[in-house]
């Protein structure tokens, strides 16, 4: 009995250190890593809507977007942070659009829990560039086996992530759909 009073003892003692200790890692990172997230965000807001100066939140149809700005002041274009469920978990990204809300400008992931190597492929370049001046008037198009057209909205998927593609092209269609653009 002193036995197993022990074990439990060593054992709750040692869950307490190894908690406050988790609990102090956490209190430390934790402004670290949303400074992190902020210049991500603010990268992706210039990254997504080329000419970009300067930028204001704004909130449209109950959604927070970035109204962008060019030298001359003129708005140039939304960015709109957006996130969905992908393969394995949330995808988060960011992608621009014209004032009128018909043509995608570029899109950025911002973080997501791909499959490393097929999914994750979502970030790279040659992906994101299919968003690149992509008319969604329609909404955006996933096709497989057949050209894209981004005069229609068509975007290509990935082969070997399509989940991860539609994904992205359904959180964007829905982001659009939220703050009125289709």
């Amino acid at each position: 009995m002193k036995t197993v009073l022990r074990l439990v003892l060593v054992l709750t003692l040692t869950s307490l250190v190894a908690a406050a200790a988790l609990a102090e890692v956490y209190t430390y990172a934790q402004p670290k890593i949303q400074r992190h997230k902020e210049a991500a965000l603010k990268r992706a807001i210039f990254q997504v809507l080329p000419g970009t100066q300067t930028y204001a939140d704004t909130v449209m149809h109950g959604k927070t977007v970035y109204a962008c700005a060019g030298p001359d002041g003129a708005r140039i274009g939304y960015a709109i942070p957006a996130e969905g469920n992908g393969y394995q978990g949330t995808i988060s990204l960011m992608f621009g659009v014209t004032p009128d809300m018909r043509k995608v400008t570029g899109m950025s992931v911002l973080g997501h829990a791909e499959t490393p190597g097929l999914g994750a492929k979502i970030e790279e370049a040659s992906f994101t560039g299919k968003f690149a001046d992509l008319n969604v008037l329609n909404g955006i198009e996933l096709v497989k086996n057949a050209p894209p057209d981004k005069a229609t909205g068509k975007v290509d998927a990935i082969t070997g992530a399509t989940i991860s593609s539609r994904a992205a092209v359904r959180i964007i269609n829905a982001a659009l759909a939220q703050v009125g653009g289709n």
